[in-house]
């Protein structure tokens, strides 16, 4: 059988995303491949040693992964670096590449700083970055600590600056524990 040089970058691509973790929907769409193409490739992975558990079978709205001022403040960290790698085209086109950078500096961050804590995954990314592509999202910029931030439109939290209400909080939480 030969491969033209189309289809393995598809295959080289599919086997990048499924290491990374992404759910097989995502890597459809993104490396133009059947779903039993990446079970093939995901049987390979798995005997290399290249993967480990299965990811979830699907993807979340974003409704249902920013709930809290925590998530929102992940998040915006998260999009703000794709915004960065990825630049204008991520209004017009989901970059995976820039995507996968911005997620790759997240979880440098965290293990940094909180490294027993992991919020986010890939596959919420992916969806928040579709939101933007599909203008459902954007970014805000705090006129109070200028500092930009992300929003999505269907979130479920408040869409003020996740850092000021994260210091606002603290702040109170310091007052009430003085008195």
């Amino acid at each position: 059988m030969q491969l033209g040089v189309e289809s393995i970058q598809r295959i080289t691509l599919a086997r990048e995303l499924i290491v990374r973790g992404y759910v097989n929907k995502i890597i459809e769409i993104e490396a133009g491949l059947g779903t039993k193409t990446l079970n093939r490739l995901r049987a390979s992975l798995k005997t290399e040693g290249l993967t480990w558990s299965p990811p979830p079978r699907g993807t979340r709205q974003a409704q249902t992964i920013i709930k809290k001022v925590a998530h929102r403040q992940e998040f915006s960290i998260i999009m703000l670096a794709y915004r960065r790698y990825g630049g204008d085209s991520i209004f017009k086109a989901v970059d995976v590449s820039a995507l996968n950078k911005a997620y790759d500096t997240y979880r440098l961050i965290k293990h940094e700083f909180s490294p027993h804590t992991e919020l986010a995954n890939i596959n919420d990314c992916y969806t928040l970055a579709v939101d933007v592509r599909s203008a459902d999202a954007e970014f805000e910029h705090c006129h109070d600590c200028n500092v930009p931030f992300f929003v999505s439109f269907s979130q479920e939290s408040s869409y003020r600056c996740p850092f000021c209400l994260n210091r606002e909080a603290a702040h109170r939480h310091q007052h009430s524990s003085a008195a």
